[in-house]
């Protein structure tokens, strides 16, 4: 069974299982992200999304996952965040501002050069 197969048969418990586990945890987390400027910032593994609510809106963001069923389930999330949603893998460094991991709940400086 490939991983985007297995992220698909799961991404309808990850709202019953997850959504409210570790709130607090994750807006923690997410409040080292500045509140202003512009960034341009790469999720990589969106998931269902249960970050988006708790991410600045100054910023531009692309969210990418493997399976198509869990970008299904983060499109309602998005409210007024500037954020493309692509199903995929990432094979090259990106440029972009930040990598926000969602699993480690850590962004990184990504390379830009």
């Amino acid at each position: 069974m490939s991983l985007r197969h297995t992220y698909t048969v799961i991404a309808p418990l990850y709202d019953i299982l997850l959504a409210t586990a570790g709130t607090s945890v994750r807006a923690a987390s997410l409040r080292q992200i500045p509140y202003e400027g512009n960034l341009n910032i790469l999720i990589d593994g969106i998931g269902i999304g249960l970050d988006l609510p708790h991410l600045p809106l100054c910023h531009y963001y692309t969210g990418l996952n493997l399976a198509t069923a869990m970008l299904s389930r983060a499109k309602p999330r998005i409210g007024n965040l500037r954020l493309k949603l692509v199903q995929g893998r990432l094979h090259t460094p990106a440029v972009c501002s930040g990598v926000l991991r969602p699993c480690c709940t850590t962004s990184d400086p990504c390379d830009s050069a």
